[in-house]
């Protein structure tokens, strides 16, 4: 059963993985990119508000004063740690909520019909995580020559949110620390544990902000000044 829009809003917690310190956009921690006078962590915290009982924030220790300034009591703020995985592991301890959606605060463009959209899945299925197909041939290469061709048609590229009820999230992690598990995202250790993870139709434009190209289309093509 799916449930309607007040109970998902009492049953969930958006953890938002924002401790990253953005080595390879080259300004600062991304959390506090600034994006027409507002932060990428506030614009992120303000999309998921409507849609989840609580917020937990994980970012850099030595901008907690920071982000309770900008948040403003929007969401609760910790010290996030080494690694995205650490981070949303640390907040995971802090929350009881039966589903669990994570957002990355790289990906400030994704609409809240997007969001409750995995929700619904995440209560459905147990795991979901949303989706893009995609467009591009893929090379297999050896040496630097190609050497096959991957077919697209099973292939998807994945985004966040990712929603999961919080048992499923407890087992994958248990077992990621035993076993020493580390990914980059969190439905690969999802997956890595033996869960199934539903694919949900995801947005063109809700892009990650990793480069410095990705910001230059952030601000001067999905928001410009």
């Amino acid at each position: 059963m799916v449930l309607n829009k007040r109970e998902l809003h009492d049953t969930t917690v958006a953890l938002v993985p924002a401790a990253g310190m953005g080595t390879r956009v080259g300004l600062g921690p991304k959390a506090f990119l600034q994006q027409g006078g507002h932060s990428v962590v506030t614009k992120v915290v303000h999309a998921l508000s409507p849609c989840v009982k609580r917020i937990l924030v994980g970012v850099p220790s030595g901008y907690l004063d920071r982000a309770h300034d900008e948040l403003k009591g929007l969401a609760e703020v910790f010290p996030g740690g080494a690694s995205r995985q650490e981070t949303v592991f640390i907040l995971l301890n802090q929350c009881i909520e039966q589903i669990v959606l994570i957002h990355d605060v790289t990906r400030p463009f994704a609409s809240q019909s997007l969001i409750e959209k995995v929700i619904d899945a995440g209560k459905l299925y147990g795991a979901a995580v949303s989706c893009i197909p995609m467009h591009t041939p893929v090379a297999a290469c050896k040496d630097d020559l190609i050497s096959g061709s991957i077919s697209i048609a099973d292939l998807r590229q994945t985004q966040s949110p990712q929603a999961y009820r919080r048992d499923i999230l407890v087992q994958a992690y248990t077992r990621a620390l035993e076993a020493g598990w580390e990914t980059q995202t969190t439905w690969q250790l999802v997956v890595q544990a033996g869960i199934p993870v539903r694919a949900v139709m995801g947005e063109e434009r809700n892009i990650k902000i990793t480069t410095p190209f990705d910001w230059e289309i952030a601000t001067r093509v999905l928001e410009p000044k």
